[in-house]
């Protein structure tokens, strides 16, 4: 018979190893995000966005689509992008963003996320 303290340790530990193992870094999040503006994968963005900045976003546009990006984030513009951390604190993330467009211009932005309820989401872009 397993003694129950011995068992709470190990549960405790599984569910400690499966948590983070769960959760993406703020760095994995911004490269995916920026992954769904180079394919134009509108929805994953929407789905990225904090609950401030899809609220924003909703109110003044509806929706994401080509028409209220940037024209540099607009489907099928961006062949290349980097990414580098500005900074980061236990509950915000800032990066450059650098994008290489189809027509070899370069443009610098900066990607905000944030921690919300322990996942990073993105407040601006």
């Amino acid at each position: 018979m397993v003694e129950p303290m011995k068992l709470v340790k190990v549960t405790y530990l599984f569910l400690v190893m499966v948590l983070v193992g769960c959760s993406s870094t703020s760095e994995e999040v911004a490269t995916e995000f920026m992954g769904y503006i180079k394919n134009g994968q509108h929805l994953e963005m929407q789905e990225s966005l904090s609950a401030d900045s899809y609220q924003m976003m909703s109110m003044f546009y509806g929706s994401i689509s080509n028409k209220v990006l940037k024209p540099y984030y607009r489907t099928g513009s961006i062949v290349a992008f980097n990414i580098s951390k500005m900074a980061e604190t236990s509950k915000f993330s800032r990066f450059k963003i650098m994008v290489t467009t189809k027509e070899g211009q370069r443009f610098t932005d900066t990607l905000d996320l944030v921690d919300q309820d322990g996942e990073w989401k993105v407040s601006k872009f």
